[in-house]
């Protein structure tokens, strides 16, 4: 196969998958793993992919919106309901963590019906709608973020050694926590490796661990592990779950449609 058409396929592959990595790529493709980074390389310069960790992720080629931006569009009734949802697993005066996702996002819009709350995060995004809400007299809590190095995509986060000591000195009532990829077999997932130890980390901090997230992310892998499915005390989800992935994901960890 001539290298421009195979880049063509590999560009449909990543459309399909929205997140490779490279070893999966050479192996789907049959190409050592040089090769995929050259490809990679070419596909960044023409602006169709977003390269991250190990990977790469598709690019709206109608659109200059951030990956982040676009996914805000996508699937808001869905994320609203999964919002309600999870707001009622909260009390007045809790300290909770909110981490990065546009179904965090669409929790944070509505904090303002609790009070004297304490919400850490580790998401500019998060941070920024709730310092918005603060100044429009629409959240009264206490707003605390961990520093640290930024990692811009897929989800906008700060990782690194300063984020980690903060969480270690910390006691958190609720995380909440968006969910890139979950698989029965492959367990709880993301494309950054940086999150992974971060994550861990507030998991230790946490009394409780609940994943807010779309039907969509069931079934789906992605570059690293970070750990197995029991990590979240709850999943919730909403209805365009199959009945199939709420009896089967359901023996592993609660699971509550909203």
């Amino acid at each position: 196969m001539i290298p421009e058409a195979r880049r063509n396929r590999i560009i449909d592959y990543i459309k399909n998958k929205r997140t490779v990595t490279i070893p999966e790529v050479s192996r789907e493709f049959d190409i050592s793993e040089i090769t995929v980074r050259r490809d990679f390389d070419r596909l960044v310069k023409k602006g169709l992919i977003n390269k991250v960790y190990g990977g790469a992720t598709i690019i709206d080629r109608d659109s200059f919106e951030p990956v982040l931006a676009q996914r805000m569009q996508e699937n808001t009734a869905d994320k609203r309901r999964i919002a309600r949802e999870a707001l009622n697993r909260i009390s007045d005066g809790d300290i909770i963590l909110v981490e990065a996702g546009t179904t965090c996002l669409e929790l944070v819009k509505i904090l303002s019906l609790k009070k004297k709350l304490k919400v850490i995060s580790a998401a500019p995004h998060i941070l920024n709608a709730l310092i918005d809400l603060n100044r429009n007299g629409r959240f009264d809590g206490e707003i605390m973020s961990c520093g640290g190095i930024w990692q811009k995509d897929p989800d906008d986060f700060f990782a690194g050694p300063q984020a980690l000591r903060f969480f270690e000195g910390i006691k958190i009532d609720i995380s909440f926590f968006g969910i890139f990829s979950i698989d029965l077999k492959d367990g709880w997932m993301t494309p950054n490796i940086f999150e992974v130890e971060l994550t861990k980390v507030i998991i230790g901090a946490s009394r409780k661990v609940i994943g807010i997230t779309h039907h969509s992310k069931f079934n789906r892998t992605g570059f690293t592990k970070i750990g197995s499915i029991d990590l979240f005390d709850e999943i919730i989800t909403d209805s365009g779950i199959e009945e199939k992935d709420l009896k089967d994901y359901g023996e592993k960890v609660k699971i509550t449609v909203a």
